[in-house]
């Protein structure tokens, strides 16, 4: 072979070889350093005030201006960006969580736009109430015996602001409307003030210091903190016959550990007291895991509890990113269940949200299933076979063709009341991120937990 030849192989050897060599490709650089620090964040003529420190943004808006459909203007470092875009609009009737990235690092703020008070202070027998500026309701106890007709509210304005009718004593047997005027805009508020209920909280565990369920606890921690009289109910007490069952008209059993009852729940001697609590009078609540035990009272017929039950083992939280759970009541806005709830303006039916989106939580359900396998196909069946009046469904069931999350069993000359909720969304302990346990985002419905749970206490108390 001539060397010419020879030469022209080896030079289309080199080039075919150069053709299959693997490119390296450098990525972007890792900066850690980026700014995340939103520079400014106004809406309308309203400034926010940045704490980078807390990462929060403080909004103040004059009494009755509208926050529900706000966009706000956000000035960003350079080669940042955030989400909720400037400019998108938000409801700021409760705190907005936004997220700033630049490059490969990320900031989250807690924005909150909050209303100037006109109302310092209610106060009633010594007693200050909850004022809610959200569902301009006040809402008070005051102890067991007070006479709720004969009251004289002490009430403490705003410069500016004042309040009709003012200085007198009110009959508070029932809600009384104030008119709160400041800045020329007039708002009515619905003032309620009731006596405690004669509520146990029941519980497998032997007193409060020994709740170990997070969730557990934050109810009864609530609990507590709004009606001081209320009482802590082992399961223990009633199978010693330590406790008159009778001096309740409402328990209540949260369970969120198992979705199999527990061996003391069904101890003939516990069964033997609920069960005659229940024929004189007595009325129950029963949320998440504490649904099952429906049956085993015999509320419902048997094999008529619920029919799916589900939930995540603890320490698998898990978050839903995008979306917020809660309950449709469609047909049951009247019902004093959902007074005052704040309702959700994305839903054309009654929705109320309970589990705001970006919230760690545990999926514990227990609900009823309606068609296919759930072995009912309609809700007119349901009622049929279990008794039950379905007052809720998930947020996305219009008509609660598919599950009942929500559920009364109406008082007779027979028994007393019960009301079930057993849906995923009603969560009381915001769970930490299992990647990062100092991200325990606040779920921002929590509010609605716990006035449903509030008039459901009230409405079988009565």
């Amino acid at each position: 072979m001539k060397k010419s030849a020879i030469l022209s192989i080896l030079m289309l050897l080199f080039a075919l070889l150069s053709a299959c060599k693997k490119e390296t490709t450098q990525g972007p650089d890792l900066n850690l350093n980026a700014s995340l620090s939103i520079q400014n964040f106004i809406v309308g003529s309203v400034q926010g005030v940045i704490n980078d420190t807390l990462n929060t943004v403080n909004l103040i808006y004059p009494f009755g201006q509208d926050r529900s459909a706000l966009k706000p203007i956000i000035e960003l470092p350079e080669g940042a960006v955030v989400s909720p875009a400037s400019g998108a609009t938000v409801n700021l009737t409760k705190p907005v969580t936004y997220q700033v990235t630049n490059g490969n690092i990320f900031k989250k703020y807690t924005v909150t736009a909050t209303e100037q008070q006109a109302i310092i202070s209610f106060k009633v027998a010594g007693d200050f109430a909850l004022i809610d500026n959200n569902t301009r309701t006040i809402t008070g106890m005051v102890p067991s015996g007070t006479d709720l007709t004969h009251l004289e509210p002490v009430i403490k304005m705003a410069e500016g602001a004042k309040i009709n009718p003012a200085g007198k004593v009110f009959d508070f047997s029932n809600p009384v409307i104030f008119q709160i005027t400041q800045n020329g805009t007039t708002i009515d508020y619905s003032v309620s003030i009731t006596t405690p209920e004669n509520v146990a909280f029941l519980s497998t565990a032997i007193s409060p210091s020994a709740l170990t369920d997070p969730d557990e606890k934050a109810a009864w921690t609530w609990l507590k903190s709004t009606n001081p009289e209320a009482s802590f109910l082992s399961f223990n007490d009633i199978k010693a016959g330590n406790v008159n069952l009778g001096a309740f008209t409402v328990i209540w059993w949260h369970n969120d550990q198992t979705q199999g009852l527990p061996s003391m729940a069904t101890d003939p001697a516990v069964l033997s007291a609920l069960k005659a609590y229940y024929k004189n009078g007595g009325s129950f609540l029963l949320t998440t895991f504490g649904a099952f035990y429906v049956e085993a009272l015999g509320i419902v017929p048997s094999g008529k509890g619920p029919n799916n039950g589900f939930g995540d083992p603890r320490g698998n939280q898990w978050i839903e990113p995008s979306y917020e759970w809660g309950i449709s009541f469609k047909g049951h806005e009247s019902h004093p269940a959902f007074d005052g709830l704040t309702l959700t303006a994305d839903k054309a039916y009654a929705t109320a949200y309970l589990l705001s989106a970006g919230t760690y939580r545990l999926n514990h359900t227990a609900q009823w299933y309606i068609p296919d396998w759930g072995g009912y196909g309609t809700t007119a069946a349901w009622r049929a076979q279990t008794g039950g009046v379905d007052l809720g469904g998930t947020e996305g069931d219009e008509n609660r063709t598919t599950a009942v999350t929500m559920a009364e069993f109406t008082r007779t000359d027979a028994h007393g009341a019960a009301i079930v909720i057993c849906g995923g969304s009603y969560d009381w302990y915001s769970e930490a991120n299992p990647g990062n346990a100092s991200d325990q985002p606040a779920n921002t419905d929590l509010t609605n937990i716990q006035r449903l749970t509030s008039n459901v206490l009230k409405y079988l108390s009565k």
